[in-house]
């Protein structure tokens, strides 16, 4: 439910009900690190620090501690903090989540500053990393994706636009599992291309597969 209010931008109650959730006797380390990205969109950065602390509280040992440390640099600013902690991940990754999670956050932080060649060059190690772990319709289709936002990022909106609908035409969202298929990144891909009708059919089909 927690997932579901922060896709619908309900950021305020998603927070809510992760406070709810960490606090419970039997919880997971997803809800912690779900929580500290709540509290950066609300903007509640002094937070951050304490929910990193109660983490690695309740899961001394898990092999996640470093996404809650990258989340908390990042939304405090320390982006050359966070920058070290996802190359080091990356660089002596032991799981599948490490490698693609470690490879997004390098990504990120390349585009964010304009490095876009290198942000493309993380996208496509992220995207490979995926592939290894589930080769699936969804993952393939990743890459363009990748290659839309890539192509956005230079300001080449036709280029960006066909990428995405040659992603769609080898890659058909029918032919994923409801959970597996990325409405979401599509839909504000679509809308930040200028391209409405992939936009609407997105965002319709998301609501779609909510009922």
């Amino acid at each position: 439910a927690a997932v579901v209010l922060g896709q619908q931008r309900e950021h305020e109650r998603a927070e809510l009900l992760y406070r709810k959730v960490v606090a419970l006797p039997r919880t997971f380390g997803g809800a912690f690190t779900n929580l500290i990205g709540e509290q950066i969109r609300n903007g509640r950065i002094s937070a951050l620090d304490s929910t990193a602390a109660a983490y690695r509280a309740r899961f001394p040992d898990s092999k996640d501690l470093w996404e809650i440390d990258w989340s908390a640099a990042w939304g405090q600013g320390r982006l050359d903090r966070a920058d070290s902690i996802s190359r080091a991940v990356f660089a002596q990754a032991r799981t599948a989540r490490q490698s693609i999670r470690s490879a997004a956050g390098t990504m990120s932080l390349a585009y964010l500053h304009g490095r876009l060649d290198e942000g493309l060059r993380w996208a496509a190690l992220r995207g490979e990393a995926e592939m290894r772990a589930t080769p699936s319709a969804a993952a393939r289709l990743g890459f363009s994706l990748d290659t839309a936002f890539h192509a956005l990022k230079r300001g080449d909106v036709s280029a960006g636009r066909a990428a995405v609908h040659r992603g769609l035409a080898r890659h058909p969202t029918d032919s994923m599992p409801p959970d597996e298929r990325p409405w979401q990144e599509l839909a504000e891909l679509a809308a930040a291309l200028g391209d409405a009708p992939v936009a609407r059919a997105a965002l319709a089909s998301y609501e779609r597969d909510l009922a």
